[in-house]
């Protein structure tokens, strides 16, 4: 055999191995799930389902190449079944979040849009889930023996780090001090919906969920929930009164806002040169980009608005007032 031949059938081996890779590590992926749907699996979905105060919009989680993914523009996010992880990757830097070491599960079922961890001797359950704007957490407590902490480990970038915020929630931002998620404040219901005192304490591995049980009755239940991403999109249509910006939120953005103003940055960068209103430049001083902002904000803040809009329209035209005449206008002086 010359050497050309030797080469080309070299390549082909390792074309035919890294096929028969992949091929595996779907399988060891899938070997882990339990397609038939248990009575255990019904038990977690109904535990979450009837006390949780989010009820957030979720979207398949796909299976492809062995990988189990979502995407939404700059944020793209990966689950793996086997060591229970999700990475989220926003703006090319990756945060893997993992899931208590209490977590031990018997079996595993992948529904559209969560993975369910089944427990081991019925202790604790977990949800992992897809939902727009980020991932989410659940874990379902199921008696009053099981621990009060649950640590959730995540591997930052370096230089990235965790601040605890005056509402309760947790930020990680880069070593520039910009925002890449938010974990929102946590919550916690006991089986009839009573709600329970919990809170985040920030650790060397991640954080930890705190959990006041007492006198609740089980199974209790509690989340984080990991943000990314408060817009949808964000586009121009013109009309005769000078433009309007049409801006779509997430359900991050739009049931559990954290900040207007990283939403507020989020529109600026997904918004496209529009020849009316020059948004390429960031002219702070200019009546039209604040009255823009207030429209926004106001939108923001409004749970009427939120909930029964599907958009918000921003117009060009509206005067800048004050933050306080927009509410008092309904976002539309």
């Amino acid at each position: 055999m010359n050497k050309t031949k030797k080469f080309i059938f070299l390549v082909i081996l390792f074309s035919l191995f890294t096929v028969n890779l992949t091929v595996f590590n779907v399988e060891a992926q899938e070997e882990a799930i339990n397609d038939k749907t248990t009575a255990e699996e019904i038990r977690v979905i109904e535990s979450v389902e009837k006390v949780d105060p989010q009820k957030p919009k979720r979207s398949k989680i796909s299976r492809k190449k062995g990988k189990l993914s979502n995407e939404e523009r700059n944020l793209k996010k990966e689950f793996n079944i086997n060591t229970k992880t999700a990475t989220l990757e926003k703006n090319g830097r990756k945060i893997e979040i993992g899931t208590p070491a209490e977590i031990e599960n018997n079996n595993t079922k992948i529904q559209d849009d969560k993975i369910i961890f089944e427990a081991s001797n019925n202790k604790v359950d977990l949800t992992l889930e897809n939902v727009e704007g980020g991932i989410r957490q659940v874990i379902v407590i199921n008696d009053e023996n099981q621990p009060r902490v649950y640590n959730f480990p995540m591997k930052l970038n370096q230089g990235d780090y965790i601040v605890s915020n005056a509402n309760g929630s947790l930020t990680v931002n880069d070593k520039e001090n910009n925002k890449l998620l938010t974990v929102l404040k946590p919550w916690a219901r006991d089986k009839n919906g009573k709600t329970l005192n919990t809170y985040y304490k920030v650790n060397q591995t991640g954080f930890e969920q705190v959990i006041d049980s007492e006198g609740a009755e089980f199974p209790v239940v509690a989340d984080p929930t990991w943000c990314g991403n408060q817009i949808q999109s964000v586009w121009w249509s013109d009309d005769n009164s000078g433009g309007r910006l049409n801006v779509i939120p997430t359900w991050c953005g739009r049931y559990a806002g954290t900040n207007s103003w990283d939403a507020w940055t989020e529109v600026y960068n997904r918004t496209p040169y529009h020849w009316q209103f020059n948004w390429s430049d960031r002219r702070y001083g200019t009546n039209k980009y604040w009255s823009l902002y207030n429209q926004f904000k106001c939108h923001y803040a409004n749970p009427l608005a939120q909930i029964f809009e599907g958009e918000w329209n921003l117009e060009v035209y509206r005067p800048h007032v004050s933050i306080w005449e927009t509410y008092k206008a309904k976002c539309n002086p």
